[in-house]
């Protein structure tokens, strides 16, 4: 709670935590001079001083003596103090929450590349089972004895590899669990 000079008044143990002053490091000397990270809110606060009208800032991002960055949601508010007009800045510590937030929309992220990579690979196979099918006519059509028969074995031992390799991506990719079951190996 401030003055009408934004001068702190008191403040609570949650307060101190979070601004990572005490009240007696703060008692009576302004806000803003002491946290420089609260200055571009000065003005805001002489608005509430005023009209009485509420203000709020989300996310409001400050970087402590720790050297840690916090975010906050803050709350400016003018209460009835007797003999002076009083402010309320009310400081809540959402950083824990907005951590969460940006690794729900990287697994969000992660998730539409998964989708993007799966439908990739799908049609990446597609084509390799045509180049392998294109590959084992030619290797027929030029038969054993041609000079470049080695080649064609080459290009499609290459083309069975990036075919295995899109296999297991997808395999890897698929969200369907697999179902173990036994069996007699003899039968199978």
């Amino acid at each position: 709670i401030g003055n009408e000079n934004a001068e702190v008044i008191t403040m609570n143990p949650a307060a101190e935590k979070v601004l990572e002053l005490t009240l007696a490091q703060l008692k009576g000397r302004s806000l803003f001079d002491q946290l420089p990270a609260l200055t571009p809110l000065k003005e805001d606060y002489l608005k509430v001083l005023l009209s009485g009208t509420p203000r709020f800032h989300e996310n409001y991002s400050v970087v402590g003596e720790s050297g840690v960055e916090k975010v906050l949601r803050l709350t400016l508010y003018k209460i009835p103090l007797p003999g002076t007009p009083a402010e309320v800045l009310q400081i809540e510590d959402i950083s824990e929450k907005f951590e969460l937030e940006e690794k729900l929309v990287h697994a969000q992220k992660l998730g539409t590349l998964g989708e993007l990579l799966s439908r990739f690979t799908h049609e990446f196979n597609n084509l390799m089972t045509s180049l392998l099918g294109h590959l084992s006519m030619l290797k027929k059509e030029v038969g054993e004895s041609h000079p470049h028969f080695k080649r064609t074995l080459l290009i499609e031992e290459v083309a069975l590899r990036a075919h295995h390799l899109g296999k297991d991506i997808l395999d890897f990719s698929r969200k369907e669990k697999l179902r173990k079951e036994s069996m007699d190996v003899r039968e199978a």
